[in-house]
């Protein structure tokens, strides 16, 4: 299963300078957008701050590049079946099926979904939390409803003819 993504982003830094940190010895401050290209030309920083407790101490800034959703999805839009869902949230475990991922509440923006349309399909924007330490941007979600093609549930196309009985009331 994919990481977190705060996990994921202790596993770079952990990578990338041979050290184990984890949010027992080093804090991490809310993903900021990287607004100092002359620091460097990646799309996020996050602050690092040693916990003295556990041995670290000082502060360091990180720089790194969040995914867009949309790259996750391939494209600028998806489809989902809609089952009794009422809020965003609640699409996470088909959103994670679907895109290979582990989002979590605190990766997205919620909101109660809106009201399905006459064909009972629902369209509306995943927007990626901005403290979301892994992802950006947004995602046009189409949900709709469950569809089946009879073509392919329907085995027998011969059918054996309507009897009197299946015309007639009990008796």
């Amino acid at each position: 299963m994919a990481l977190n993504s705060k996990a994921a982003l202790y596993a770079l830094i952990n990578r990338d300078n041979d050290v184990e940190y984890t949010e027992a010895n080093v804090s991490m401050g809310p993903p900021t957008v990287n607004v100092d290209t002359q620091l460097s030309n990646r799309n996020t920083a996050v602050t690092l701050s040693g916990i003295p407790e556990a041995g670290k101490t000082g502060s360091v800034t990180v720089y790194y590049d969040r995914v867009n959703i949309d790259e996750a999805a391939g494209g600028p839009s998806i489809n989902l079946v809609w089952g009794n869902e009422t809020r965003i949230i609640n699409l996470i475990p088909k959103l994670d099926a679907i895109l290979r991922t582990n989002l979590t509440t605190a990766d997205i923006v919620d909101n109660a979904l809106p009201d399905q349309s006459e064909d009972g399909s629902i369209t509306f924007e995943l927007v990626m939390a901005s403290g979301s330490y892994g992802w950006t941007g947004s995602l046009t979600i189409n949900l709709g409803v469950p569809l089946e093609d009879i073509a392919e549930v329907i085995e027998v196309t011969d059918l054996n003819g309507l009897f009197l009985s299946d015309l007639q009331d009990p008796a």
